[in-house]
């Protein structure tokens, strides 16, 4: 009899792992999402379809965090998560790079040896075709997920300049970020495919596996929490329509994403002592860093105006066959990325001549923890959560010298040229500390990379997981998401969530 295993979440991670799965005749999934299902890429919507489209409200799950703290001193922001199948990777800008050497660096530190440098590389190269690069030491040939880059005869001449700026500045020209040690100026690799097809694990990996008879998609289903018998999961309550199900199964997988994952874990009473309390659920297991250690990357706009006579016909063009911009590493903790932007995103709006183009700064690797609470026994009741963005001296420091490097860049030649002007953050404001403090903590907002609230570790004192993602105190359940990272990787996190599906699978069928 197959192995009936219960896939909770069918984004990054889920999708992969659902499909890697069923690729044994001998397993059975059930992947459950509780967004909808489009089956083939005729039938899916443009904002998904689209790697340069904005998500609507329907694919959306209407999360809102505090970015800051205390909470009252700044209202909450909206956080975006895709519901839908295909989760995040079905709506994010599709940036396709990888976690750093350094990231797998600390994580060994930690002692979590299954995620060293040499096995965390060979599953970026397993899920990818690398479209410019092949197969090789770096990148892989034959994967699910297709990745390239644009090539510089596509660029505008902003890029152009701010390529320039980053020279003078002594960062190096680089081809290709998607290896160890890279630290300069390159385009983004991004997965798309088929002109500007976002290529998703929806697209990638569940849209080719869906003839398969061992494959089960529950779409437009919630999952209210995981069913207990001796210590032992045995399936989940579901919500549907207007009724309650139970489903049973012989493991399950939560790959709901960095809130969802902690929200179903507490709602099934493994959570905080005082969290369970509160909410009237009987502890399965009591766990205190459920919901905690959350790492994000905090980003901040400089923006200024370029005119849409010289640009607008190629920035139509690029909407749809290039990436959103370059990257520049500064000292590997922090990174630029260059977009042009809809002003409306932007929260104000330009003339007819004009339309902006930003200079956003992230720092890769921050030093704040944020948290999330679940306040309710509805799992369809979003979790309060709290970014605690530049909540150390060391965050809001780096934060300060990187908006400056940008409005530096933005202002001095070559960018100056290809900009009428910078109206955001002023100059007084740049050069003022206490003010450019105060502007971060009112305009900073989120790269979306929520990780870490179901860190892995090696028992329920400092951690959620194992580092083979097994819940700990209970047995099989597990949770394979971004939560489960032990920090936040020094990139977008898309990559490594489609990672973390290929590496459950793998260990769920005694493959690693």
């Amino acid at each position: 009899m197959a192995v009936h295993t219960i896939v909770v979440g069918a984004g990054s991670a889920g999708g992969a792992l659902a499909a890697r799965l069923t690729e044994d005749p001998n397993q059975r999934v059930t992947l459950i999402e509780a967004g909808p299902d489009y089956a083939t890429l005729d039938e899916t919507p443009d904002d998904i379809r689209n790697a340069d489209a904005v998500s609507t409200s329907v694919h959306d799950w209407g999360i809102r965090s505090f970015f800051v703290e205390p909470p009252e001193s700044r209202e909450p922001q909206i956080y975006a998560r895709g519901r839908v199948v295909g989760g995040c990777s079905s709506v994010n800008a599709a940036i396709a790079h990888r976690g750093t050497p350094a990231d797998a660096q600390r994580w060994v530190d930690a002692g979590l040896d299954e995620w060293n440098w040499d096995k965390v590389l060979h599953y970026y190269k397993k899920l990818e075709t690398d479209l410019d690069y092949g197969a090789g030491d770096y990148h892989g040939g034959d994967g699910p997920v297709p990745i390239k880059r644009v090539s510089k005869d596509e660029w505008p001449p902003a890029t152009h300049a701010m390529q320039a700026a980053a020279i003078a500045a002594g960062f190096p020209e680089l081809e290709d970020f998607n290896v160890p040690g890279a630290n300069g100026f390159a385009a983004s690799a991004r997965n798309v495919r088929d002109g500007n097809v976002r290529a998703g694990t929806l697209v990638s990996y569940l849209q080719p596996a869906r003839g398969r008879e061992n494959l089960t998609i529950l779409a437009d289903t919630f999952v209210q929490r995981v069913v207990f018998e001796d210590g032992r999961a045995v399936g989940v309550e579901v919500l549907r329509g207007d009724g309650v199900e139970r489903i049973d199964a012989d493991r399950v997988v939560l790959s709901a994403g960095f809130v969802q994952s902690p929200q179903i874990l507490t709602l099934s009473g493994i959570g905080p002592a005082e969290t369970l309390s509160a909410l009237g659920i009987e502890p399965v297991v009591v766990n205190e860093n459920v919901g905690r250690n959350m790492k994000d990357h905090p980003i901040v706009p400089v923006v200024g105006l370029i005119g849409q006579t010289e640009h607008h016909g190629l920035r139509a063009e690029l909407k749809w066959t290039t990436p959103r911009g370059a990257e520049i590493g500064i000292v590997n903790d922090a990174y630029l990325f260059s977009v042009t932007m809809e002003p409306e995103s932007l929260g104000f709006s330009v003339g007819a001549e004009a339309e902006p183009f930003t200079l956003l700064s992230i720092l890769a690797q921050p030093t704040s923890v944020g948290w999330l609470t679940v306040v309710s026994d509805d799992v369809r009741v979003q979790p309060e959560i709290h970014s605690n963005f530049l909540g150390t001296e060391d965050d809001m420091v780096r934060m300060m010298q990187q908006v400056r490097f940008a409005y530096r860049v933005a202002t001095t030649e070559p960018m100056a040229s290809e900009l009428q002007s910078v109206i955001m953050p002023t100059e007084e404001v740049v050069n003022d500390d206490d003010a450019l403090r105060e502007w971060l903590r009112q305009t900073l907002a989120t790269g979306f990379h929520g990780t870490s609230t179901c860190r892995m570790g090696h028992d329920a004192s400092t951690s959620v997981v194992s580092q083979r993602l097994a819940v700990h105190g209970v047995e099989n359940l597990y949770v394979a998401d971004c939560s489960a990272l032990r920090d936040i990787t020094s990139a977008a996190t898309n990559l490594t969530g489609i990672l973390i599906g290929e590496r459950m699978a793998d260990w769920l069928l005694d493959r690693a």
